[in-house]
């Protein structure tokens, strides 16, 4: 059974990419074929960076759900902003999906910043910090809150699901 008129808000670095209008046309369709309104975040380059907040935040205010690419971004990491988004929806108790998020957290650290010699931790990085391995994709901050999905389309297919997506609330480990 499908649930109509979701709406779900596409977090990711997906709007700097040179493909992002494709990008949109076709996770437009795929969405609106199963019931599912997209929300695509504010970046027009002549908007200040207050007002794509502000807007930004008001979007995810208004979805129903997040769907965040979590891909490595300039890094090891996911991309800051997509981060925060994911957070402001968590707090918010909006159910969040994310997606291209492989290899586990440890590895990545590793194979960006390599890591150091002197093991006082179990991992530790060059700059002597230790990398947690929980055996997560990523940080564990953003691996337990959210639904972990390969692909978009995985977590597309998922909402629109009606029994996961009313059984998918922010898994809290209070």
């Amino acid at each position: 059974m499908s649930r109509p008129n979701i709406q779900v808000y596409v977090a990711g670095p997906d709007v700097f990419a040179p493909h992002w209008d494709t990008f949109r046309q076709e996770i437009t369709q795929y969405a609106v074929e199963r019931g599912i309104t997209p929300i695509f975040p504010k970046s027009e380059p002549d908007d200040g960076p207050a007002d794509i907040y502000r807007c930004n935040t008001r979007l995810i205010r208004q979805a129903d759900a997040v769907i965040a690419n979590l891909q490595c971004f300039r890094g090891s990491e996911p991309d800051s902003g997509t981060v925060f988004e994911v957070g402001f929806a968590t707090a918010l108790g909006r159910p969040v999906w994310g997606f291209n998020a492989t290899g586990l957290y440890h590895e990545k650290v590793a194979e960006h910043y390599g890591l150091s010699p002197d093991r006082a931790f179990p991992i530790t990085c060059k700059a002597g910090y230790a990398v947690e391995s929980f055996g997560q994709d990523l940080n564990l901050m953003l691996a337990i809150p959210l639904r972990l999905r390969a692909t978009w389309q995985e977590a597309l297919d998922e909402i629109n699901s009606a029994e996961s997506f009313q059984s998918a609330k922010p898994n809290s480990q209070e």
